[in-house]
């Protein structure tokens, strides 16, 4: 008995596997599941992020569209560290020693919490805060960018990455299933933050959960690396041979297409929310439909069911991108809304097939890391191209027409060179010819509107808040006076006759019959006014100036000033009448919350950019630092003509919220009366009331009883209540 026990024993102990050698038995849970949830929500950390700095960053950049475009080159340059980091990892340490660095890694980003912004207390008085206004904020905003959120991000940045070789290395099953879940996750945080977070929980309140999400994720990644700890590292070895001598050859061509692919697909995403920022509003619902539909082509092209053919993708494209261009010009004349739909779509199509080519392009698990540092690496080279240097080289936004050409070139080349494709038979001449004309005809659409737009141009100027354009015209073909006008895109921004007698006049939506104008009849007889305005503009506003007038501009753009001053004659000829005025650079609130009261006769609020708002000029805590630097019997006068938003309803609760008596004037567009522009002005003053009583017809515009009331707040503000 007691020799067939040890012989038992024997054989038993023959049969042990040696965890250094022994291959490894995947159990789908807990581990399996562990690193899926933890891709998941590291992904969905990463993307919620994105929108919620930006958003803490405006108001100190004066809500410029050049904010959420310096944030995108920030995020794709942080995402490229990541993965040189995770790449760096995996191809030079032992899995242990991998989860060992990250989990310290995560820790130690941990110290960087909670995460804020330097523009938060620029409403409150601190100095420091002021400091971040700049006259070249690029890189400014890229340093508080780094200060605010620089650790955590390249945590979240890595971790989907490295979990995914760890999966590859744990179950022999293709990462790119994973690279799927972290594209939802990804999806899932914008389209939640855009409809619930941003518009229910506030932004305080907001940053306080993601910190205790990003201590979720540390925790999350040390129990995967404890995991991978004990059961990649048997492993690994053999992967590393097998990747070593692996027959999959990856050539310097088939590296540089997955740069191109991803940095043009970078290029069109920030290209059109550049456009869409500049023409509307910088506010995080505008740049997050363009990503969503930039981070769904990535879930549908590396979904479990491949979808993407490329001829079909590709025609689609070039048809889009052509339609978009011959809109852009005029040769097809639709509504400005169905414009961007329009845009979004063509934006859609080209990013399409750059992921889908970049699917069709993947390698194999082995080489996981290194594809994604490529990726990376094109969409970092796409974020310095159109957030860096595009602003460096260009004087107008050519960063739209150009990305769109350039797409789709790389769609005729793919076409070209891919010998499996319908057009390379012999009798599909006729396609080549169909594809050229419509190329030719993207071409004559984005060149032929930039050209005629800057060709009328005295002058084109370009800065981090916008493209100004001086244009000389004859609005009144019955009055053949030039006229000299001040554009930020589609949108004036001031103007003035070249005569010497109408060249005194204000005009266009600052005209005496505007609501601007009625607010001067409004103001307190006294021989020395007040005037305080956010925006300098073509400095219109000072046609308005009496003797011992005295005026306070607030301007964030530098370039505007002496476009003001040297261009336009309003400002020379408000001095040579006996009034005085001054340019304070930096933006109006900011500036304004770090002064003593001013005590303006009238404030009047017309900072914008084209049609785009900045959102922290209109909250209630804004009005709060208005009415302080007013006087008892002032008025604050708010520019709210906008094709897109109902500013009105904005303005009418703040009114109602801080107990103001409010006029809402409304005029008609009229060239024959000082090029007069279609406007809207609402006036608000203390409950004294307005001077002259209720403003009657034409100009009261009431407001609907059943309109919702809508109130922004530092802390809360969405623009999808108030669009149009």
């Amino acid at each position: 008995m007691r020799a067939r026990m040890v012989r038992s024993r024997q054989r038993m102990s023959s049969q042990q596997v040696n965890p250094l050698t022994a291959p490894l038995e995947f159990r789908p849970w807990p581990a399996g599941y562990l690193l899926a949830t933890t891709t998941f929500v590291a992904s969905f950390l990463l993307f919620q992020i994105q929108p919620l700095i930006g958003r803490l960053m405006l108001p100190s950049f004066g809500g410029a569209a050049g904010v959420w475009t310096v944030c995108l080159l920030f995020f794709q340059t942080m995402l490229f560290a990541g993965y040189v980091y995770a790449h760096a990892l995996t191809k030079y340490l032992a899995p242990r020693a991998q989860a060992t660095l990250h989990s310290m890694l995560a820790l130690g980003a941990l110290a960087a919490l909670p995460i804020s912004s330097e523009s938060n207390g620029a409403f409150e008085g601190n100095a420091s805060a002021a400091t971040v206004q700049s006259q070249t904020p690029t890189f400014e905003l890229l340093s508080v960018l780094m200060r605010s959120v620089g650790p955590p991000f390249l945590v979240l940045a890595a971790t989907a990455p490295l979990i995914q070789r760890w999966w590859s290395l744990q179950t022999n099953r293709s990462p790119y299933r994973l690279y799927s879940l972290s594209n939802a996750g990804s999806l899932l945080a914008l389209l939640s933050y855009t409809f619930l977070a941003e518009r229910l929980v506030g932004t305080s309140r907001l940053t306080h959960l993601w910190t205790w999400g990003f201590v979720a994720v540390v925790c999350l990644t040390m129990a995967s690396a404890i995991v991978c700890q004990r059961t990649v590292a048997v492993r690994e070895p053999h992967a590393d041979r097998h990747a070593s001598h692996s027959s999959e050859e990856l050539t310097v061509k088939r590296r540089l297409s997955w740069i191109i692919l991803a940095a043009m697909g970078t290029i069109v995403l920030m290209s059109v929310s550049n456009s869409l920022c500049q023409d509307v509003s910088s506010v995080p619902l505008l740049w997050i439909v363009p990503l969503t539909l930039y981070l769904i082509t990535y879930i549908v092209c590396f979904g479990q069911q491949r979808i993407y053919r490329s001829t079909p993708a590709i025609l689609f494209m070039i048809v889009s991108n052509a339609l978009t261009a011959c809109v852009y010009n005029e040769l097809l004349r639709i509504s400005f809304s169905w414009f961007i739909v329009l845009g979004l779509l063509g934006m859609l199509a080209s990013c399409f097939v750059c992921h889908g080519e970049l699917e069709q392009r993947k390698p194999s698990p082995a080489h996981l890391t290194e594809y994604y540092l490529y990726i990376a690496g094109g969409g970092a080279l796409g974020g310095l191209a159109v957030g860096w240097i595009a602003p460096l080289v260009f004087n107008d936004y050519y960063e739209l027409p150009s990305s769109f050409l350039c797409v789709t070139i790389v769609g005729l080349a793919i076409l070209f060179w891919d010998a499996k494709s319908p057009l390379q038979r012999a009798n599909r001449l006729w396609m080549w010819l169909l594809l050229l004309l419509l190329f030719a005809l993207q071409v004559k659409g984005w060149s032929g509107s930039i050209v005629s737009r800057n060709l009328a141009a005295l002058t084109v100027q370009r800065s981090f808040y916008g493209v100004l354009r001086t244009c000389v015209t004859a609005p009144d073909p019955e009055f053949p006076v030039d006229y000299l006008g001040l554009f930020s895109g589609s949108t004036e921004h001031g103007g003035q006759y070249l005569d010497d007698e109408r060249s005194q006049y204000p005009t266009s939506y600052y005209a005496r019959s505007t609501g601007l104008g009625f607010a001067f009849t409004q103001l307190d007889p006294a021989p020395e006014r007040h005037i305080g305005v956010a925006g300098l503009g073509a400095g219109t506003i000072a046609a308005y100036g009496r003797p011992r007038d005295r005026f306070r501009f607030y301007e964030i753009d530098e370039t505007v000033v002496p476009l003001a001053a040297e261009v336009f004659t309003y400002l020379s000829q408000l001095r040579n009448r006996g009034g005085g005025y001054e340019v304070v650079l930096g933006d109006a609130r900011v500036s304004l919350a770090h002064e003593s009261s001013q005590q303006f006769d009238l404030l009047v609020l017309d900072a914008f950019a084209g049609d785009a708002v900045p959102v922290h000029l209109l909250t209630r805590e804004a009005m709060t630092t208005y009415l302080r630097h007013v006087k008892s019997t002032g008025v604050i006068a708010v520019h709210v003509s906008n094709r897109f938003l109902a500013l009105p309803l904005i303005v009418r609760d703040l009114a109602a919220y801080h107990g103001l008596a409010l006029a809402h004037i409304t005029t008609e567009a009229d060239a024959k009366q000082d090029n007069l522009a279609a406007s809207d002005w609402m006036l608000l003053r203390r409950p004294e009331g307005f001077v002259n009583g209720t403003v009657t017809p034409p100009y009261k515009r009431p407001f609907h009883i059943g309109s919702p009331r809508v109130i922004w707040t530092d802390d809360r503000s969405s623009v999808y209540e108030i669009l149009r």
